[in-house]
């Protein structure tokens, strides 16, 4: 193992490496033609161009201010600039065969994509990579109390990357009562291979996000179906998780060109009517996927549990005083917070904690990834 890997996996792993080195395998899998698929760009199109064209799109939040990553990333001809060029050109062929490509290579910036982006180093060699992946499966597990967190002062110590992957897997799988392996063939997919499935640590991240929400939904007043609001749900992995959990009510709000990703996942691996777009009337639909400022024609307490994750302190001020008051009036019970503090003292934890419509229930590390904070809010009256 060369030096310098081992000192950036150390950094990324929550256990310690022992001897021998565990095995972990870094497997990739193509996006595939789907079937329908210039139909559905048409209707990934219509929707994004009643979103840009919306009369109700409030022109400050799109301001190209300097503090907004995700403004710079679309302006950015690296990054989603791109996209955007052809999703204006409005030719549903041309969409559908970008998407087919979009996120087979390296990306700086993370949630929209599940190839090796930011998180890894682009050299790092793919073993590596996926014992970084690994290493975040099991701290679910630990989450789960399926298996014991390792303790430096009395042991075991430096054993669980040494477990059995597929093992780990069934276990967590019989525990929650689903599958956990990701849909293959939507979009080029990085991953930790365990027998057919791929798991990148998005995927991980994102079904403990719904595992989370699921045992929030249990704690509400009422025994009622649970709605769930996310803010900035990135391509949908995490409204896809607990939709197998159970939760069927899920509402997604993000930026329009963020949208398209999400539609393009959700509507490739769930049943097509039951994912709604802006601008279509399916009452019946589990998933809605919304331009951000909609939430404004919510109705007060309309949700029960907000999730954001990765996201709000990446935003200007603007954006993210908009959020917080809007998550107050339009949540009633929790609002759930998973973020990093790279940006202190510009934290989820400023913005919430010192706010009166918000009371801090708890505040912990993050459990699948190191660096990240979860925080639990109730949402005051």
């Amino acid at each position: 193992m060369k030096n310098k890997d081992h000192e950036f996996t150390q950094r990324l792993l929550s256990h310690p490496v022992s001897t021998p080195f565990p095995k972990a395998t870094l497997g990739s899998h193509p996006a595939r033609p789907q079937r329908d698929q210039i139909e559905k760009a048409s209707r990934l199109l219509r929707a994004y161009d009643l979103a840009v064209n919306d009369p109700d799109c409030p022109q400050d939040m799109a301001s190209s201010s300097s503090d907004n990553m995700w403004v710079g990333m679309i302006n950015n001809q690296s990054a989603l600039g791109e996209l955007v060029q052809i999703v204006e050109t409005g030719q549903a062929k041309l969409l559908a065969e970008y998407l087919r490509d979009f996120g087979n290579a390296y990306v700086p910036f993370g949630g929209v994509t599940t190839c090796i982006d930011g998180y890894n180093r682009r050299d790092l060699e793919k073993s590596h990579v996926a014992l970084t992946y690994w290493d975040s499966l099991i701290r679910l597990s630990e989450y789960l109390g399926l298996h014991p967190v390792e303790n430096p002062e009395t042991g075991p110590w430096g054993e669980c990357l040494l477990l059995d992957q597929g093992r780990v897997v069934r276990s967590i799988e019989e525990h929650l009562g689903i599958s956990t392996a990701p849909p293959l063939g939507i979009i080029h997919t990085d991953g930790l291979r365990i027998g057919d499935a791929l798991y990148h640590y998005r995927h991980i991240n994102s079904l403990y996000s719904a595992v989370r929400l699921s045992e929030l939904s249990k704690l509400t007043p009422l025994p009622k179906e649970s709605h769930i609001v996310e803010v900035g749900g990135g391509i949908g992995i995490a409204a896809l998780y607990a939709n197998r959990l159970g939760l069927k009510s899920y509402t997604i709000l993000d930026i329009p060109i963020t949208n398209l990703l999400c539609a393009n996942y959700l509507i490739s691996a769930m049943p097509p009517h039951s994912v709604n777009l802006f601008g279509e009337d399916c009452k019946k639909s589990e998933i809605k996927i919304m331009p951000f400022w909609t939430c404004r024609k919510y109705e007060k307490k309309k949700f029960d549990i907000c999730l954001n994750q990765d996201s709000i302190n990446e935003l200007d001020e603007a954006c993210r005083i908009f959020y917080r008051d809007e998550i107050s009036r339009i949540t009633s019970d929790y609002f759930l917070s998973i973020n990093h503090e790279y940006f202190f003292p510009k934290t989820s934890h400023y913005l919430f904690n010192s706010d009166k419509r918000f009371r801090r229930i708890t505040r912990s590390p993050y459990w699948p990834r190191s660096g990240y904070v979860e925080e639990l809010y109730k949402v005051m009256e």
